[in-house]
Parts: C-alpha cells; sequence; structure tokens
C-alpha cells in the first residue's frame, strides 16, 4: 500500500497505476498548456525553481532543455508520480540538474529559497490554498515569486461541472487572506490558463 500521509481528505490521489498513465498522457495532452507555462516562467530568468505538484516532471524536463544553468526542484505528493518523474529525467539525462523529492505544498523537503515556486494545474485540488501558499512564501528568496498556472474558470463558462472543478476563478483567487503576500492575476495569453503571482511584502525586483 503506497503512503498517503502528503494528502488531505478529498484531494485527489495518483498510484502506481495512475501515475504511469499519466506520465506517457501528459506530454501529449497538456503539451498546449505546457509550452504557455513554460515560456511564462523563462521570462522571470530564474536561477532556482521549485515546482509543487509537479507530477511526471514534464514541466521541468522542458525548462531544462531551455535554461542550462537553473537549479530545478520538484515536490509531489505521490510516490508513483515521483517514481515516474525521476524515470523521465533519467532517460533524458538530467539527474545533475533536477530534485525531484515526495511532498506537498504544506510539507516541503528541502531548505533551499527559491527565486521562483510555481505550480501548474494542480491549485484547484489544494484543501488548505491560503496557508499553503503562506508555508511556500517561507521558500523564497527575497526577489522571488509564487506563480499558480491553473485553468481560468471565466474562459470555461457554461462547461461541464467536472470541468469546472478543475479551474480556478479571479475573484476567489484574489479574495484568499494570505498576510504578507501580495496578489495578482491574470489571463495567460490565449492559453486558456490564468496565472496568480504572489509575492512577499518584502520583494527585492531583480
Amino acid at each position: 500500500m503506497e503512503a498517503t500521509s502528503y494528502y488531505l481528505k478529498g484531494e485527489e490521489r495518483f498510484g502506481t497505476c495512475s501515475s504511469k498513465f499519466y506520465s506517457r498522457l501528459s506530454g501529449l495532452h497538456y503539451w498546449k498548456y505546457y509550452r504557455s507555462i513554460v515560456d511564462e516562467i523563462l521570462k522571470f530568468s530564474p536561477e532556482s525553481i521549485m515546482d509543487v505538484g509537479c507530477g511526471s516532471g514534464d514541466i521541468l524536463v522542458h525548462i531544462a532543455s531551455k535554461n542550462t544553468s537553473v537549479r530545478l526542484f520538484g515536490v509531489d505528493p505521490s510516490p508513483g508520480m515521483v517514481k515516474a518523474a525521476n524515470g523521465k529525467i533519467a532517460r533524458n539525462g538530467l539527474q545533475d540538474r533536477i530534485t525531484i523529492a515526495q511532498g506537498s505544498s504544506r510539507d516541503i523537503p528541502f531548505q533551499s529559497k527559491f527565486d521562483l515556486i510555481v505550480s501548474s494545474l494542480s491549485f484547484h485540488h489544494w484543501k488548505e490554498q491560503a496557508s499553503s501558499l503562506e508555508n511556500l512564501s517561507r521558500y523564497l528568496s527575497d526577489s522571488g515569486r509564487i506563480i499558480i498556472f491553473d485553468l481560468d474558470r471565466n474562459q470555461y463558462p457554461g462547461k461541464l461541472p467536472i470541468l469546472r472543478r478543475h479551474t480556478i476563478s479571479e475573484s476567489n483567487s484574489l479574495n484568499l487572506k494570505t498576510d504578507g503576500l501580495t496578489k495578482e492575476i491574470k489571463p495567460l495569453g490565449k492559453s486558456g490558463l490564468v496565472s496568480f503571482i504572489l509575492y512577499s511584502e518584502n520583494f527585492k525586483k531583480n
């Protein structure tokens, strides 16, 4: 039986089989989103990135292929996803550049500070969004940002409830109580995604 201690009740879980299935299909099904996300991330020219809910590691592998100096870390609550991500990283010869560990937005296994902490198509599942964001802010460098990428509810009006549950809205996100964090939210072009950006009151621009 796989450990599920990094999940809260009601959060979507991935086991061994579902992690393998997701890993094989995610690069194809989500590539249109990943491309927009990677391009947006690289605009900030970060020296270090942590991907929370990194899944099978596609985002980190794509970033590594475009930036050879950035330090990359990934966290996921599923041991199956961590195994799938490490396998993908090994197949691309990136073991020395990307570090993956089991954890969650509430339980980060690294002690480093990061220029960017990102999460892609995962935030809508988090049961403790505000406290999770506050926890992640402790791992930001002085010029660091948290960027949440998710499906934009405003771009999916009238869709099935199951799809709308996999989106975030501008009003709900901005109304989250996150003490000490400044929040911005904007559509990510015509990608169907929204980017939710947070930074601390001590934020220093590069």
